[in-house]
């Protein structure tokens, strides 16, 4: 207090003045700091901002351009067509001259010069194409499984009596390695020939071997190479990381399931998908796929065979010395396995044999329709449609009417 006392009342409130000046000036400068701040902050978004803006724009000012095998084509070279929605489609024609396929108009093993329809060989399969449809078939010259159904991200076109396809389309549609880089806007299409060649020394430095047959050629299109050592084999992808180690006897891609069918030292056949998860255990004598709608496998043990799910579930038993009736040409009998559901009284089934007889077991539930007792089962066409004929000693007859005639057999024995 007697500092108080003793202090000039006129210094006090000079001195009061003096802090509270210094406290409003200390206020509008933090004011002015956050004000700075803010203004800063709301530049640095427009920035940002007209950046984003900018930097489409500038994409899109680099012409497009497609790499085939290593070399820069011309647009016009392939006739390359951008529709509304962005999509980008090339000449089936034009592209198969520029990456050394076989391209036809028509279908497949049928006279015609149909522009709606198309097909391709690729070396690796045939595959057909039909105009304003996703889905595509392929199959493997001098085949007897069925056609290979796929489907398409995009429709097939038809601009001025000729198929076009979108390149998104072109790995799973012809077994092409197709990228596009948005940095340089360019597609880069590769041949699967052409990535064999290019890595061919890289991988004989490294003391593997690429699988080079047609189903394993497919598997490159998928992002994947069957390779060899000491006798093994394996999957790796693009990069060279290891898929499916290489400890393998056999290793076969199965383009319509997406996997592969192995085996190992005791000769055990099994399925492994990409990831290296194991579908089927490797404990059939062998496996083989001999339907693909629906997926049916037929499946070996001790020189048996049974008929194998897509779930991995045996249909009746491992128990025939055959599946299906093979192929006939000097009769015009085309190998048969799978019959579809006929009528309500015929559902799907499937061609077995055991001692040279032929019958049919229901697809379902693997029951017993007809004894193998048949001289034969098989499927016969005109232009227009598919029969199925039965064939005793002594007569042939069509299924239906068989099996109905089996029907009222068994219905007059329990009258």
């Amino acid at each position: 207090m007697s500092f108080i006392k003793n202090m000039d009342i006129q210094k006090i409130r000079r001195y009061v003045m003096d802090i509270l000046k210094e406290q409003k000036n200390n206020d509008n400068k933090t004011k002015k700091v956050v004000l700075n701040l803010l203004i800063t902050s709301i530049v640095c978004f427009i920035v940002i901002l007209l950046i984003l803006m900018i930097l489409p724009e500038q994409k899109s000012s680099v012409e497009y351009s497609i790499l085939i095998n290593g070399e820069k084509i011309s647009t016009k070279d392939l006739d390359v067509r951008q529709l509304e929605d962005g999509k980008i489609y090339v000449s089936l024609k034009l592209l198969c001259n520029k990456v050394g396929y076989q391209y036809f108009r028509g279908e497949y093993e049928k006279a015609g010069e149909d522009n709606d329809k198309g097909y391709i060989d690729n070396g690796m399969c045939v595959v057909q194409l039909f105009a304003d449809s996703k889905k595509i078939y392929k199959t493997e010259e001098n085949s007897n499984t069925d056609y290979q159904q796929y489907k398409l991200e995009n429709n097939i076109l038809n601009i001025n009596n000729s198929l076009y396809i979108c390149l998104d389309d072109l790995n799973i549609g012809l077994n092409l390695v197709n990228n596009y880089y948005t940095e340089n806007n360019q597609t880069i299409i590769q041949t699967v020939q052409y990535i064999i060649e290019q890595n061919k020394k890289e991988f004989e430095e490294a003391g593997l071997t690429i699988s080079n047959n047609s189903e394993n050629n497919r598997a490159m299109s998928y992002g994947y190479i069957v390779v060899g050592k000491n006798n093994k084999y394996g999957v790796i992808n693009l990069v060279g990381e290891e898929l499916i180690g290489i400890k393998y006897n056999s290793i076969t891609f199965c383009e319509n399931i997406d996997s592969f069918i192995v085996s190992n030292s005791d000769n055990k056949y099994g399925i492994i998908t990409p990831e290296s998860k194991e579908q089927v255990p490797l404990q059939y004598d062998g496996i083989e796929v001999i339907n693909y709608e629906p997926l049916l496998y037929k499946v070996e043990k001790l020189d048996k065979y049974g008929v194998m799910t897509k779930k991995g579930n045996i249909i009746n038993k491992i128990q025939y010395d055959s599946i299906g009736y093979p192929e006939d040409k000097n009769r015009g009998i085309k190998q048969t396995l799978f019959i579809p559901q006929l009528n309500e009284n015929i559902p799907e089934s499937i061609v077995v044999c055991a001692d040279d007889k032929y019958g049919l077991i229901e697809l379902e539930t693997g029951e017993e329709i007809i004894e193998c007792k048949l001289k034969g089962i098989y499927s016969a066409n005109d232009d227009m449609d598919t029969y199925y004929i039965v064939e005793t000693e002594t007569e042939q007859a069509f299924l239906q009417n068989y099996i109905e005639s089996l029907n009222r057999i068994t219905v007059n024995m329990h009258n």
